[in-house]
């Protein structure tokens, strides 16, 4: 390396090393000695070849416990009648095992109709027909066929067959309970409110299920899914204060929520604990065994709308389209709509509000014309 004094009283430094030219100007002659010294290192040093190990996540031997829709299709897919299988039931049955299913990672053995109750959103948002959610619901039996019927097929990581029936929460499948309608009946998808009293009559007087009335009632009064409406308990209801509250487990998205709900309901609920008592910490027990809550309901529902002899079908989860069509109706705007279902998203709200059919049925207010509706 050379250094020179410029005119100016300046120190060039100027590097010719390894082929390699450098030169650079400073104020000190130290500064442009180590900055010599310097740049040789940079140009000597070599940096470590890194071998990259690929990290591999060892996910736990498949278990009875573990097993999920994914292993279950994983060894679906080898048998007989899986290669026979027409190509679009196919990709129906694999859906399930994509992120777009909520529970495609949960153990099988936890899944019941609770959490295919999600398919009802689903299959509103992507706007599929009766005959499209059945096909679906079709899909989904048939593997769950596989895993009730064909449970000594399916294997564990050692190999051997998983004792896999008695540990399923029910043998029947979980999308049984889904409720898409005939596809040859017309769907109104809500009611209309002059059909009210009908409901309302059938589900206090023709279900083997005594609260029916009450749970119909909820369900329309708060908008809620079923799910969440069978699992509250008396100490969510605050009848004082007019408030029924959904914890976030208990919920679709995981949020709580605080409701404030018609003072007709709050009636009807003090109705139905004088007349039962608190011998349940649940809303809604189970009719056997008042310590679980209500677990199957969709033959009770049956029984309801074949008793109130609707001229279209209407499905539980349409009580809930019913409660936002009505609010709309009432002058609500979509935002306070979206609020009251706990959405998180109007876009999801909008899909639940039967807009061709919204204005065609001149209704007053949600709640002020109910009351001569339901007692006359």
């Amino acid at each position: 390396m050379a250094i020179e004094l410029t005119k100016k009283g300046k120190y060039r430094a100027r590097l010719n090393y390894r082929s390699i030219r450098r030169t650079s100007t400073f104020d000190i002659l130290s500064d442009a000695e180590q900055w010599g010294l310097d740049q040789k290192a940079l140009i000597d040093y070599v940096p470590p070849v890194i071998e990259e190990i690929p990290q591999i996540i060892e996910r736990p031997p498949i278990t009875a416990e573990n097993i999920t829709l994914v292993d279950v299709f994983d060894q679906w897919i080898e048998t007989e009648k899986a290669k026979h299988m027409d190509r679009s039931q196919l990709t129906r049955i694999r859906w399930y095992t994509t992120e777009e299913f909520e529970h495609y990672d949960t153990p099988v053995i936890k899944l019941d109709e609770d959490e295919l109750e999600c398919l009802y959103d689903v299959f509103d948002e992507k706007g599929y027909t009766v005959a499209t959610c059945n096909r679906y619901k079709s899909a989904f039996n048939s593997l769950w066929t596989y895993i009730n019927v064909s449970f000594k097929g399916l294997r564990g990581g050692d190999g051997k067959q998983l004792k896999l029936r008695k540990k399923l929460k029910t043998r029947v499948s979980p999308a049984a309970c889904l409720e898409f309608g005939d596809e040859a009946e017309p769907h109104k998808r809500y009611l209309l409110k002059e059909h009210l009293p009908q409901v309302i009559n059938a589900a206090t007087n023709a279900t083997p299920y005594p609260p029916m009335r009450y749970l119909f009632l909820t369900l329309l009064f708060t908008g809620q899914r079923i799910g969440s409406i069978r699992r509250l308990l008396w100490s969510d209801i605050d009848l004082k204060a007019g408030t029924v509250r959904f914890a976030g487990n208990k919920q679709k998205n995981g949020k709580g929520q605080i409701k404030q709900v018609s003072p007709i309901l709050v009636e009807e609920l003090k109705k139905y604990r004088d007349k039962v008592g608190l011998t349940s910490k649940w809303l809604f027990p189970h009719p056997k065994d008042s310590t679980r809550y209500l677990h199957t309901y969709k033959h009770y529902w049956d029984d309801l709308i074949e008793a109130a002899n609707l001229p279209y079908v209407l499905k539980v989860h349409d009580v809930r389209s019913t409660h936002s069509t009505w609010l709309i109706q009432s002058g609500k705007s979509i935002e306070s709509v979206s609020n009251a279902l706990n959405h998180s998203d109007t876009a999801v709200t909008a899909r639940y509000i039967k807009v061709g059919e919204v204005y065609s049925d001149d209704s007053a207010d949600f709640g002020s014309d109910l009351g001569e509706l339901m007692y006359g």
